[in-house]
């Protein structure tokens, strides 16, 4: 019974961690499951989601957004965002449309230089199998 209880809550924490990155979201309008070796699918049902991401260790003058359609390579340019302590962008449902989609971070310097894109479908995003959203407003 004690083991039921340690994964129980161990699946909670996983869930409320996916629910502070995508903040927009409130129950019963998310739900997340795992597939085996893959990456994570959020599904939403909200008007917009809110994306937080770490900041780097070197300066930035600011961060592009980016998204794509999840399986495709091309990357579509959301939105520059200023620098801040805690850096996030909210990203509204009418902007994106309905579909399953991978978004990304660039950090750029104050000489342009940009980092490599960080993902959401990175090993390095929370959760660490990284994660896509399925996006469908009724």
């Amino acid at each position: 019974m004690r083991n039921m209880k340690r994964v129980s809550l161990q699946f909670w924490l996983l869930v409320m961690l996916l629910f502070t990155m995508l903040s927009a979201c409130v129950l019963p309008n998310c739900t997340a499951f795992l597939e085996a070796g893959k990456s994570e699918m959020v599904t939403v049902a909200a008007d917009q989601v809110t994306l937080q991401w770490d900041v780097p260790p070197t300066a930035v003058d600011h961060y592009t957004v980016y998204f794509r359609v999840h399986g495709t390579p091309d990357w579509v340019t959301l939105a520059d965002v200023p620098t801040d302590p805690y850096p996030e962008y909210t990203v509204a449902h009418s902007a994106v449309g309905d579909g399953e989609f991978d978004f990304a971070v660039v950090a750029v310097d104050a000489s342009d230089q940009r980092s490599s894109y960080h993902t959401s479908l990175d090993t390095t995003a929370d959760p660490q199998t990284g994660w896509y959203v399925s996006w469908y407003v009724p």
